[in-house]
């Protein structure tokens, strides 16, 4: 993605202030050049501080960029200097750049450029001597700075033009300086380096963290449809949020690291509500709400909705049509209690669901032995539901609920599967559900825990 060019020297002198520290009084001259040199060539660039970074790895662990510490290694530049020492007495001087994430083939290059020869790396004394540049302060715009008598040939791997990481799509280096880093835009290295040559250049790929993968850093776009009501497709959306986070832990960068959603909010949904008597004009409206969502680019595809999971089979059948996935919370929610060998339980939601008859898409747990609540526990739960609805006091709710759980709930465990209860629940912090003494089962925390693993490919 570009990054803007300067429009005045005001503005780089800007710049450069802005990244002075309060005991720094002057700019570095190399990264002075560097910064005059891009402004001229009107190249866009952002100019970052960061802890002393003596290499590759040291740096991309202290690199500052969109208000987070630390990038993708692959967004790391990796620039050698050195000869190709041949059969003749004339050396060449040739400086290569990759992405931080692989070795440089030394046979690439030869090919290449179609010369027979041995590479080797400049001794940092010769650095020092022909560019006034030390290792660690190496990056391609200062070497043509320098590079006055055309002796040096640069070559970059091809392969940095192409975006790993979607957003921002940008790669760093340092700017002359160990403490001073530059972002840019690959796309404009040929603007800054006219005689550039990219080629496949790139030898053996280096291991990455588990948190660097492609799923991780490019996640799949998701669409959730709600409506029954509006808030349970917005409280969904905050599991998954939460979940990205936690599951990136420090590799999480921010708002870049979270996927791209759509939000689609269908009133109709409310016919659900009386699915048994609404079944066609339900799937009616949800039905399209499908299509619309997947047509618009979603490839994970989930409904905020306890009672419409019973389109389920009908719903993957038209993700299917668009290669999106369609994630059943029946299905997640089942195997959960299948796979942790929970044979006792109560389910809390509308009768519709709880039932668990043929309309419930949880008739699968009809098998075991679900406990029945008596009319007035319903009605309390209900009376809480309603107090959602009405935008009441989430924690009084809170409250109450846990009050039913232990009171009024003899089941050690409980299935939420009603998004205003839901939503109750994940209104207060985990630590709190836990005065109730029961195991309690949110079905739309589940939920929203399986879309975000579907969003970066992991199985659910």
């Amino acid at each position: 993605m570009k990054i803007d060019k300067l429009n005045s020297k005001q503005e780089l002198i800007y710049l450069f202030e802005m990244q002075l520290l309060d005991n720094e009084t002057l700019v570095p001259e190399n990264v002075k050049l560097v910064g005059e040199y891009l402004y001229e060539n009107k190249v866009g660039f952002i100019l970052s501080r960061n802890t002393k970074a003596e290499g590759c790895y040291d740096a991309r662990s202290k690199r500052c960029r969109l208000g987070h510490q630390g990038i993708p290694l692959f967004d790391e530049l990796k620039s050698f200097i050195g000869r190709i020492i041949t059969t003749s007495s004339n050396d060449i001087i040739i400086a290569v750049h990759c992405r931080a994430n692989v070795d440089i083939s030394y046979d690439k290059v030869l090919n290449v450029l179609g010369i027979a020869g041995n590479m080797v790396k400049m001794e940092k004394d010769e650095l020092h001597q022909l560019y006034s540049m030390n290792y660690g302060t190496v990056n391609p715009f200062l070497l043509e700075i320098k590079n006055k008598d055309n002796s040096i040939i640069q070559i970059f791997d091809n392969n940095i033009l192409t975006p790993i990481a979607k957003v921002p799509g940008t790669m760093m280096t340092n700017a002359g300086d160990h403490t001073w880093g530059i972002e840019f835009d690959p796309s404009d290295i040929g603007n800054a380096i006219p005689k550039a040559i990219f080629a496949d250049v790139a030898g053996k790929e280096k291991a990455l963290s588990e948190h660097e993968n492609i799923n991780f850093i490019n996640p799949l776009q998701i669409g959730i449809i709600t409506g029954n009501g509006p808030d349970s497709g917005i409280a969904l959306w905050q599991i998954i949020i939460q979940e990205f986070s936690d599951k990136l832990g420090r590799h999480f960068l921010g708002d870049i690291s979270f996927p791209p959603v759509n939000i689609l909010s269908v009133p109709e949904m409310g016919l659900s509500m009386e699915l048994m008597l609404r079944e066609t004009a339900t799937w009616n409206a949800l039905s399209k709400a499908c299509n619309q969502l997947c047509n618009g680019g979603a490839k994970i595809l989930g409904v905020a909705c306890n009672t419409t999971q019973y389109f389920r089979d009908k719903i993957r059948q038209l993700c299917e049509q668009t290669g999106t996935t369609f994630v059943s919370m029946s299905d997640i929610v089942i195997n959960h209690v299948l796979d942790n060998n929970i044979s006792e339980f109560a389910i809390i939601g509308i009768d519709t669901v709880t039932k668990l008859s043929k309309w419930s898409a949880y008739s699968e747990l009809s098998k075991l032995k679900p406990e029945r609540l008596d009319k007035k526990t319903v009605n309390k739960i209900e009376d809480i539901t309603y107090q959602v609805k009405q935008k009441g006091n989430l924690y009084q709710g809170f409250q109450r609920l846990m009050d039913i759980f232990r009171n009024n709930i003899s089941s050690q465990h409980i299935i939420v599967a009603l998004t205003e209860i839901s939503i109750i629940l994940n209104s207060q912090p985990i630590k709190q559900r836990e005065r109730s003494k029961k195991n309690i089962i949110d079905t739309l925390e589940l939920y929203g825990k399986s879309i975000a693993k579907a969003s970066i490919g992991e199985p659910i």
